[in-house]
């Protein structure tokens, strides 16, 4: 190989080298003297050393000079781009939707959009470990917000994987200088897209998220998707889909007069849900995916929405031939009574009864059904409407002594079931009130637990008690939706006592190694939302360490114990200790 040659292909590795450093890639940041200056000499470098080698093409080299000329072709190629990028920043184009499907990035989009320019947010969340245990985990992800993020707007989202490796930098969604950040911003600002968010997250479900023995977990990604990170962004950003905390949505659609109720599940387990509908009661909705059917009562329904894993959905629809009595409404004059014929299936007696107004507060309604089963034993509920009084520390309610004594006098029994729909003052849903009219009695007090809407079971909500008054009303005060269940003390008081018993942690003895961290685990049949307070201490602090989130780190070998405080949300405490060894 002549000396010309060798000369040449030096010259155009160093050329292309120098093409792939940050220096060149990074003028979406803006270019200057600088790097104009180095784009010419690259580009000057590059025709001398084509020269060079025409010249030479006939020494020796045959078809060997084919490569050398792509590489050199493919350089030229980015180093024009880049002039051009250049050259965009002191002339903007017009904005002008252009995008189409080419080869390369325009170079318009590549530049920063220093007047429209969204921003990039590092988010951490609370995930599961599903690589593991399932306990739970710190996760991070990087989230851009394109310019002029409103909550008052609502938004897609794009969530953006990395490969086996990689994690939620991957993409550059960083600051300012991300690539990502600068063709979004352009792509909205010259009217190419509408305005989207972008979530990056890590894509390994484990506790140590940067491992590489830990690359199965990306595997196991989409349940944390599901689960976590989706119903964290649903909550925290404006977007199209309604997070609930619950993990299902329900929606109803109507069409050419068919109405349908849809139900949504995301979790991995089958969900028993109470859904609001505007059938009467004894109206039967069927499962158009099951086949299952529904009753209505007291305007809802119970219905089983299956696992994600399993379809995750229902589709309810009136399959009555025969409509049961109105769920709500008044009267002038008396009461408003539709009886049912008794089921061939049930042998049960149905009496819906409308309490008239007169007998009710203002702006109350009140239903009371009466059911008889053919053993002669009687059950009553009572549903009942009213508007509560919004203030500084939440929205209050009263359970009224009139609105208990026209619904027990309707039942014929004061063993009747009230569930209280509490409205604010623009009718919208503040949150339920339940509890069985015999333990409203004058001078009594009354705790409250609250549906677990994950599970269904009652769960602790504070230690506070609800005392009657006199005429026989109680009255409370909550800021959070929910249906609140008023119980009495002695109730309450047993309730929390089983609950401390399912506070352990799930396993007495845990190994890790020095440097290496775990997370306190605790027992699968403990209810966190029964949890107010837990505190940490490690015995020995040289050997193991834990933070005030149950985050255990082994310091050096040796033994010690982290010990857990529990304090429940009644005032309940337990303490309880977990052996580490450190090896």
């Amino acid at each position: 190989m002549s000396r010309k040659i060798i000369i040449a292909l030096i010259g155009a590795a160093v050329v292309m080298a120098a093409g792939c450093s940050k220096n060149t890639q990074g003028n979406v940041n803006g270019g200057n003297a600088r790097n104009e200056a180095s784009l010419e000499e690259g580009s000057e470098t590059l025709n001398e050393t084509q020269t060079e080698l025409h010249t030479t093409e006939a020494e020796s080299m045959g078809g060997q000079n084919n490569e050398v000329d792509e590489a050199i072709r493919q350089e030229r190629e980015k180093v024009e781009l880049e002039t051009e990028t250049t050259q965009a920043e002191s002339t903007q184009e017009e904005r002008v939707p252009t995008a189409e499907i080419g080869d390369r990035i325009p170079s318009k989009y590549l530049m920063l959009q220093i007047k429209e320019g969204g921003r990039i947010e590092h988010i951490t969340y609370t995930a599961h470990n599903y690589f593991g245990d399932g306990e739970e985990i710190e996760k991070s992800a990087n989230v851009y917000l394109p310019y002029g993020y409103s909550e008052e707007k609502r938004y897609n989202v794009l969530y953006l994987m990395h490969g086996i490796g990689g994690d939620e930098n991957e993409w550059e969604m960083t600051g300012n200088s991300s690539k990502v950040k600068c063709m979004m911003d352009n792509l909205a600002y010259y009217g190419d897209i509408e305005p989207f968010i972008v979530v990056t997250p890590n894509g390994r479900s484990s506790s140590n998220c940067t491992a590489s023995e830990d690359y199965n977990s990306f595997y196991v990604f989409g349940k944390e998707l599901r689960n976590d990170l989706i119903p964290y962004i649903e909550k925290n950003y404006s977007t199209y889909a309604d997070y609930d905390e619950n993990g299902y949505d329900i929606v109803s659609r109507s069409y050419k007069g068919t109405k349908l109720y849809v139900g949504l599940n995301i979790k991995d387990v089958a969900q028993t849900v109470e859904i609001p509908v505007s059938e009467n009661n004894g109206t039967v909705l069927k499962d158009l995916y099951s086949g299952k059917t529904y009753t209505v009562s007291n305007g809802k329904i119970k219905v089983i929405i299956p696992a994600a894993t399993d379809g995750g959905t229902v589709v309810l629809e009136n399959n009555s031939s025969t409509n049961g009595g109105s769920t709500g409404g008044s009267s002038s004059s008396g009461s408003t009574t539709t009886e049912t014929k008794p089921s061939e299936d049930t042998k049960k007696d149905t009496t819906t009864i409308v309490i008239p107004a007169e007998k009710l507060p203002e702006g109350t309604t009140a239903t009371v059904t009466v059911t008889k089963d053919a053993s002669g034993k009687v059950t009553a509920e009572a549903a009942v409407a009213a508007t509560g009084k919004t203030s500084k520390t939440g929205v209050k309610a009263t359970v009224n002594a009139d609105v208990i004594q026209a619904v027990t006098e309707a039942a014929g029994t004061k063993d009747v079931t009230i569930t209280q729909e509490v409205k604010k003052a623009d009718g919208t849903t503040a949150y339920t009130v339940q509890v069985n009219a015999a333990d409203v009695k004058a001078g009594a007090k009354l705790a409250v637990m609250k549906k677990d809407e994950k599970t269904g079971e009652l769960v602790l909500v504070n230690k506070k008690s609800y005392k009657v008054t006199k005429d026989g009303s109680v009255s409370l005060t909550f800021k959070d939706r929910g249906v609140y269940v008023l119980k009495t003390q002695a109730e309450v008081k047993a309730a929390a006592k089983q609950i401390a018993k399912t506070i352990a942690p799930a396993k007495s003895t845990v190994n890790i190694g020095v440097k290496k961290t775990t997370v306190f685990q605790w027992s699968k049949k403990l209810n966190m939302e029964n949890v107010a307070k837990i505190t940490y201490k490690s015995s020995k602090k040289s050997v193991v360490s834990v933070n005030k989130n149950g985050k255990i780190t082994g310091k050096k070998k040796g033994t010690g114990k982290v010990t857990a405080e529990v304090t429940l949300k009644d005032g309940t405490k337990k303490t309880v200790r977990m052996k580490v060894k450190v090896k």
